[in-house]
């Protein structure tokens, strides 16, 4: 695969079962300057063939497919792969929803902050409060509060899927496990551990049909959310122990 060094940032998207709405989106990106999209068909099946058949036909979009249906975290690897094989200067990503929740200006607007903060990590942030739907609001808060207490900083939106990511994280990210929402999760504690600046830009907050064709599973997604938030809990009260005191800990928690 050839490269494409002219390249310096490229917009990830991954897609499961999307509507025509996603085509909208795509269209203005290529229009206002985006060269490089990359579409993850996440195992999407035949009933979605002609939206992404829509897609491919822009120039500027790469089309990558999962056979089956495997996370969203497994999408973003997927495209993750693709631009560090495609594209070897690439300076950051950019990574957006397939489901109408983020205006084609505010991927524009991450693309613009991240340029001007190569380093860091920009997070699209959405006033929660703002028109979003009871099913996502009080999940949604509780994450965000718990995951400011163990980042020691306050973050508006911890769950936005609108983000900038500078290129020295994404051989990383590859390596982390999770393969659902709780990347983006992880993705979050990585730039922590990592003393990557995170930086928010406030975007608009945008719900589709009070987010009917959101993919995510309040009970079993907000688990796993929670069991990242678990783990890096243990793991940093580990590394603030003394060996005696950490192997104490331990044996207490197999009693």
């Amino acid at each position: 695969m050839t490269g494409e060094p002219s390249t310096l940032h490229a917009v990830i998207i991954p897609a499961y079962k999307p509507s025509f709405v996603l085509i909208e989106v795509l269209q203005s990106l290529a229009m206002r300057g985006v060269d490089a999209i990359v579409l993850i068909d996440d195992g999407s099946g035949p009933g979605h063939r002609d939206v992404f058949a829509r897609a491919a036909a822009i120039p500027q979009v790469r089309l990558v497919r999962h056979k089956f249906n495997c996370g969203k975290g497994a999408a973003l690897k997927t495209g993750i792969r693709f631009v560090l094989e495609t594209f070897p200067s690439l300076v950051g990503i950019v990574t957006a929803d397939a489901d109408g929740q983020h205006h084609q200006d505010d991927i524009l607007r991450i693309i613009t902050s991240l340029k001007a903060n190569g380093a860091a990590l920009i997070m699209g942030a959405r006033r929660l409060e703002d028109g979003v739907p009871w099913r996502s609001l009080i999940g949604n808060l509780l994450t965000r509060n718990i995951a400011n207490v163990l980042l020691a900083r306050k973050l508006t939106d911890t769950q936005t899927g609108l983000r900038g990511i500078p290129a020295g994280m994404l051989p990383l990210l590859l390596e982390l496990q999770s393969d659902r929402y709780e990347f983006e999760l992880e993705m979050l504690l990585l730039a922590h551990r990592l003393s990557v600046p995170i930086l928010e830009e406030p975007i608009r907050t945008i719900y589709e049909e009070h987010n009917r064709s959101s993919h995510f599973h309040p009970l079993a997604d907000s688990l796993k959310i929670y069991i990242v938030l678990l783990r890096f809990t243990s793991v940093s009260l580990l590394r603030s122990l003394s060996p005696n005191r950490a192997v104490q800990w331990m044996n207490k928690l197999i009693e």
